[in-house]
């Protein structure tokens, strides 16, 4: 398996002008916060801080141009959370509480998590909550969601900072 930089994936995959754009100014974003994405497996990035994983970034699904997922990790652990990711939360401003329990689904019995997850967020019981749920996925990003996701590492750097 080939080792491809970052860029020369984006330069790869992503001919979309916003895309491509976006993607260049979070890396300079990365860049300045002194991260550095490194390879993970075909198409993958990560980007920790202090060992710690901040966000992945994933290109080409299934050899499709113009397709990026960004992951920003929420809590460590998501099978053992124990009020991890509410204490997360609960240090964001509220714009991006809003924004993250938007993001909350609900477990579709796709073999990853089945039934799904029970946690209590802000005082209130979920049910079934999906993993997925447990980190902020944005596929193919517009501009807005591109500064959203650069809000939500900025916070997650301070979780790592502050809480762990």
């Amino acid at each position: 398996m080939v080792k491809q930089t970052i860029d020369e994936c984006c330069n790869q995959f992503l001919t979309d002008a916003t895309l491509k754009n976006g993607m260049a100014d979070l890396l300079s974003f990365f860049k300045e916060l002194k991260m550095k994405p490194s390879w993970y497996h075909a198409n993958s990035y990560k980007c920790d801080y202090k060992g710690k994983r901040v966000i992945m970034i994933n290109f080409s699904k299934m050899g499709v141009e113009n397709w990026v997922r960004l992951r920003v990790i929420t809590t460590g652990d998501c099978y053992e959370d124990n009020g991890k990711l509410d204490i997360f939360l609960q240090n964001l401003p509220i714009e991006m509480q809003n924004e993250y329990m938007a993001h909350l689904r609900y477990c579709k019995n796709c073999t990853t998590c089945t039934p799904g997850h029970d946690l209590e967020l802000f005082g209130e019981p979920y049910k079934n909550v999906c993993e997925k749920s447990f980190a902020y996925y944005i596929d193919n990003p517009t501009p807005e969601q591109f500064e959203f996701v650069k809000k939500f590492v900025i916070a997650r750097r301070e979780y790592i900072i502050n809480f762990i």
